[in-house]
């Protein structure tokens, strides 16, 4: 059962509609942006991240996700809102699936997706490993779970979806937590009022180095990727690498 503070979020990300002209445009770089703004991006003018950011962010990504593999063919990413990387990765022809815990972002997602191999509305905790993938990802979802108990129950619903590779991007540094703070504090008037019921969570680094040595996986933690993005020097990228396989 979702937390109150999830319930509140997924509000806001219901709130979120996608301007149709753009999504049946056909340009790659309109729909992915106009995806990427209704997930709550901040892309639009001249603060905002721009595309070509979001397209090296993509690469590294891609590149990390291979490991000591040469390729990987199939990727499901838990919490995919709209799903502006999965149409990235379909467009490169690999085989996709995604799950979101917002109704609307899955509606929009069945619009700009061709052929995924299963898209459904779900909180994370209910991932299924019924249908597995080379690389099982999400991208700024945990900082929304409740906690790092229910974070844990997570990766390890996403370990058992994927063959290969498991990565957790955008992670709130939790030793980044108190100059986060005080950077939105600074940056918006009234914070701590605005975001009243809105947490967020700050994990550590050994969360993940912990839990890749207790389950004999490799791991890769790295820094932010996407330039011009004001929440990186506060977030971290991970990547676990299964070795039995």
């Amino acid at each position: 059962m979702a937390d109150i503070s999830m319930n509140a979020w997924k509000q806001i990300w219901e709130s979120k509609q996608a301007d149709a002209r753009l999504l049946e445009a056909g340009d790659l770089k309109s729909v992915f942006m106009e995806l990427k703004r209704i997930d709550g991006n901040d892309t639009l003018g001249g603060n905002g991240v721009q595309y070509d950011a979001y397209m090296k962010q993509y690469l590294s990504m891609k590149k990390n996700m291979c490991g000591e593999r040469e390729s990987i063919q199939s990727v499901f990413e838990a919490g995919c809102g709209s799903g502006p990387f999965l149409l990235l990765f379909e467009t490169d022809g690999f085989l996709v699936g995604g799950m979101d815990y917002s109704r609307t972002h899955i509606d929009t997602a069945v619009k700009v997706l061709k052929a995924p191999m299963e898209l459904y509305c779900d909180e994370a905790i209910n991932i299924s490993s019924d249908q597995k993938y080379d690389c099982v990802y999400s991208n700024s979802m945990f900082e929304y779970f409740e906690s790092t108990d229910y974070a844990l129950k997570v990766l390890d619903k996403m370990c058992r979806k994927s063959n290969y590779c498991i990565a957790v991007l955008d992670v709130h540094d939790k030793a980044q937590e108190e100059k986060y703070l005080a950077y939105r504090r600074q940056a918006i008037d009234n914070y701590d009022e605005k975001y009243k019921g809105l947490h967020k969570l700050f994990i550590d680094k050994t969360f993940f180095t912990e839990y890749a040595a207790k389950n004999k996986m490799d791991i890769k933690i790295t820094s932010s990727k996407l330039n011009g993005y004001w929440n990186a020097d506060f977030v971290f990228d991970v990547y676990l690498y299964k070795t039995n396989v």
